[in-house]
Parts: C-alpha cells; structure tokens; sequence
C-alpha cells in the first residue's frame, strides 16, 4: 500500500429489506458501484441494530465472497466513539442527509483525530418533519469538509431555499452551513442492450409476444407507484390523450401500459384502466412488477410517460431507465426531470404551472399528514393539456422521431449516469474536500462547540414549475369546460379534496370564462361568490387551488 489506508465511513447499511423503493434501489446500487470501484481499503459500517448488521452480512456473503473480511467492519453505533478516536478516516457519507448528518459531525468535531468529510445523498425533500434536520446543520460546527449531495439542480435550490428560509426566521445568517454539491444518481447501464442492436431488437420482438401486442404497434408505458397524492397524479395524462384523440390520435394501433406499485385499497388504477378504454385505447395494468417484468415493459414500450407533478419527487430513475431502454420521454417539465430529459434532443418536456403563494398550506403542513399536504400541492400543479396531446400526437404518429429521441437519450445516460462514471465523482469530491485546508487553531475551536422549526412550499418549491399563476394572466374555459357546463361531461373530484372544489362555484366559473379573463378577476369572482369581503392567506389560496386545479383538470386553459 503507497498511501495511508483510506476508510470509508457511514451510519448507515445502505441495503435495506422490505419494499422496493426508488431511494432503497438507489442506496443498494450505490454500495455496489463504490465496493466495485476498490478505491477504499476498509469499510467501516456503524448500524442502529443486529438487523442491520445481518442485512450487511448477506449481502457481502451473497457479492462479495471473495472480499478480504478484514476491508469490512460491521459494528453497532455503540462502538462509534471508541473508532473515531482510533482510526484516520478519509469520509463519512450517509445515505441519507436528513437525520444523522449534524450530530456524527459533532461526534468528530469532539473526537476525531482529523476532521474528515462528512457527507450525504439527499432524496425526498418535501417533508415538514426535515426542517429540524436542516436547523440543525446550520451551526458553527460545520465546516469546509462538510457537504450535501444533491441529485438535481433543482433539488439543489431546494435545499439551499431550506437554509435561507431558516436562515432569515432564526436570524442566522452568521451560522456556517453545508457546500452544496450536485451528483446525479447512477445506473447499471449494462440493464438494456443498444437500441440498434439485434439483441434488442429480438428483446422487444419477444417481449410483445407475450402480452399479445402486435408488432407495429405503439406502446406507451407508464411506470410508478400509483399514488395521486406521493408521487404522480394520471388524471391529466387521460384528459391529454382525451385531446388527442378528438384532434386525430389513431387509437387503433395505440396501446397504453400502466405499472407500478399501489395501495392495498386504492382502487385508482382500475378506474384509470377503465377510462382509458373507454376513450377506446387499450390499456394494459400491471401491478407490482417485479425488475425482470419491468425490464420486460421497457423492451416493449416506445414511449415512455412521466406527468410529475408532486414535491416529494426529486430526481426521477425511472427516466433514467427509459432512456437506456433507447424510449423516447414524454414528461412534466418538473424538478429533477429538468436535468434528465433535453427538450426536443432527448424526449419532450410538458410545461407545468403551480403555486405563487401556499401561505395557507405552509401553515396547515405543520399538523397535516405528509400526504395530504402533498396532495393539496400537487393538485395545485398543472400541466398543459394542450402541448401534452399535442407532443401524444407527434410521437405516437413519427416513429423516425421516438427513434431518434430513443437514440440521444441512451448515448446521454451512458455518457451521464453510468454508476462506473458517477461513483467517480463521489469519490473525486471528497478528495477534494478532504485538500480543503483546517488550521490547528480552527480545530482546537470545533473540538470546543458545542451542537445548540412553517414551511414556506412557494418560495422553496415554486421554480420546480414552468411559471407560476400571475394575476394578469388570461385563463378561457376548455371545450371540456364547455362540455361540463351543458352538463354533458363531469370531471373526477377526488374524496380527499371535495370541500375545496364546489360544482355549483365551477358552473358559475365556468360560464364567466366563456371569454377570456384575467387570473384577478376570476379570483374576485370567487370571493364574491363566497361572499368573502376580507380574504384570508386560506381564502387567498382556495381561490388560486380552484383555477389551478380546473387547469390541471382542463376546465379552463391558457389564451
């Protein structure tokens, strides 16, 4: 060995049992790109329980069974201290940002022979619950080693809104705080043969076979959890292909694939199956499928369908995934898609609009279940229905343009979000944290510092939208808006937000908007129709729900 042995740290076992999440998926394969790299001499694991610890166990057993098991140290965090003071580690990175971050830092600050890296991954950042977390890295403990790992660009305003927002409310602008630092999540890019090959070729000739779906056809897929409130509402995918097909989509070689994981009791994906075949498309439901049987539903598919449309998502695997299936995306043009997918080079983007001001739901997080304050958020957040069937229309009817978006789209991720790549920036960023100089006197100063909560949604998420709903913007009813009118068609009103949408305040919204009218107009209309004379930030924001929601809804569109 030509340099000191260099350790890896964590809290945290990265491979974890139960359900198949995008966040467990990311942090198991994330382990197996850093063992793989070999660029550590030992691994030191500090776990919560034996459970964890057994969980390790296998799965080194199970990889990696002719790993040196003297490179690996599964302990308890028990025996945390006692290490720190023993061993020089190059980093401490965690699989998640949120929880543990601030007191392993003080931990070190307190114990540590140098004062190494701390890292880690951020995923979900929508949750009221984390601000705490966050508080409390913004103390003058934290120093230049320290850092966020941030997969988007938008999760990176995300959280550096997270610490001006505490920032400005505990008057802790002096405070020290953690680098921000953008790494995309990896893949196995070795998942799907290139989209030319022969190999592939054969792939997707099989794969149709066995669902029965005929060669020429169009597939689009659909793939995620089922979860209107969490992850992705469908209900504006129905209403663009609803367009679509009254302007000329071909329903007759079109076949939809909706995947994903759901509820016990959710009965929505039936109800979306249905309706989709009743506008005469047919639908395929798979519920649960396993990696094989997704790997399976990208060799069939063509296109493949993404309408984010809520907070909790931040980066978006599944795009990534199609992309290496050679698909051309169709998504929301929303958070970390932002990133993943190039407008017209690499698939298409649909432009979303949201929330200006969420005063009313910034409050109502502190005491709401994470759920129903995400689903009041992304009912809030609305996609253009028209371009959405529009770009429906261009891709289901130009094969030599999903071809070529396909093509882009599987050299970028080869070129981007190849595990091989990014596991390499990992670990070139903390070398270069660890070059990042701390003075004797700095370090004397640490070991001496002791560690000492609403949400704004609007000011920390806004920009993840296209634009926001201003007040001279022109909203007119849709033809669907018209059709609801002279009650010859209804739109869905979900259980969880029937006292917010009022059908008699939409027949009457819907016969102002007969011509074109400002967002302030239509928001005064609302007020006068609920007699409200002094609007509160909730009547404020009910107003703004209501248009919004019958955007996302296609009631009303842009002029």
């Amino acid at each position: 060995m030509s340099h000191p042995a260099r350790i890896f740290g964590t809290l945290h076992p990265f491979v974890e049992s139960g359900d198949i999440l995008g966040r467990t998926v990311a942090n198991s394969t994330f382990l197996t790109a850093l063992i793989d790299a070999d660029y550590f001499d030992e691994y030191h694991f500090f776990l919560a329980n034996n459970s964890q610890i057994e969980t390790l166990e296998r799965f080194f057993y199970n990889n990696y069974p002719k790993l040196d098991k003297k490179r690996i140290l599964l302990a308890l965090r028990k025996d945390l201290p006692d290490a720190i003071i023993k061993n020089d580690y190059f980093c401490f990175h965690l699989s998640d940002s949120i929880a543990d971050t601030a007191p392993l830092c003080a931990l070190r600050n307190a114990l540590a022979k140098n004062i190494f890296p701390v890292t880690g991954v951020t995923h979900s950042l929508s949750y009221v619950r984390y601000l705490p977390h966050f508080l409390a890295q913004l103390w003058q403990g934290c120093t230049v080693r320290d850092a966020i790992i941030v997969t988007s660009t938008d999760g990176v305003k995300v959280v550096n809104n997270i610490f001006e927002q505490l920032s400005q409310h505990f008057h802790s602008q002096d405070l020290k705080r953690p680098e921000l630092k953008r790494i995309p999540l990896g893949i196995n890019t070795k998942m799907f043969a290139s989209p030319d090959s022969k190999e592939k070729i054969k792939d997707k000739e099989q794969a149709r076979k066995r669902l029965n779906i005929p060669q020429n056809s169009r597939v689009a897929l659909v793939l995620g959890r089922f979860s209107h409130y969490s992850k992705m509402d469908l209900l504006p995918l129905l209403k663009a292909l609803q367009r679509a097909i009254s302007l000329g989509l071909d329903t007759k070689n079109f076949v939809l694939i909706l995947a994903g994981a759901k509820d016990k009791d959710d009965i929505t994906p039936y109800q979306i199956q249905k309706f989709a075949q009743k506008l005469g498309i047919q639908t395929i439901l798979k519920e649960s499928p396993s990696e094989e049987e997704k790997k399976q539903l990208f060799n069939i598919a063509d296109i493949f369908i993404s309408p984010s449309d809520n907070i909790q998502e931040t980066f978006g695997i599944t795009i990534i995934e199609a992309a290496l299936a050679g698909l051309a995306v169709l998504a929301s043009d929303y958070d970390g898609y932002k990133d993943l997918v190039q407008h017209n080079t690499t698939g298409l983007l649909i432009p979303t609009i949201g929330f200006s001001s969420t005063k009313a739901s910034d409050v109502l997080g502190g005491f709401l279940f994470d759920s129903q304050y995400h689903l009041r958020l992304s009912q809030q957040t609305a996609l253009n229905i028209p371009l959405f069937a529009e770009y429906l229309i261009k891709l289901v009817n130009n094969s030599e343009l999903c071809i070529e978006l396909g093509r882009n789209a599987y050299k970028n991720a080869l070129e981007k979000y190849d595990w091989n790549l990014v596991i390499k920036q990992y670990i070139n960023y903390w070398e270069e944290l660890n070059a990042k100089g701390i003075s004797q006197a700095e370090r004397e100063r640490l070991k001496n510092i002791s560690h000492p909560f609403n949400h704004n949604f609007s000011n920390v998420f806004g920009h993840y939208t296209t634009s926001q709903l201003g007040d001279e913007l022109l909203l007119k009813r849709s033809e669907f808006g018209t059709a609801f009118y002279n009650n010859k068609d209804f739109p869905v009103i979900y259980a969880e937000i029937e006292a917010l949408v009022s059908q008699e305040f939409l027949k009457k919204l819907m016969f102002v908007a007969r011509k074109a009218c400002t967002v302030k107009e239509l928001r005064e209309l609302f007020f006068e129709y609920n007699k409200i004379e002094t609007p509160n930030i909730l009547d404020q924001e009910n107003a703004e729900f209501i248009l919004l929601w019958c955007l996302k809804q296609d009631l009303l569109e842009l002029v």
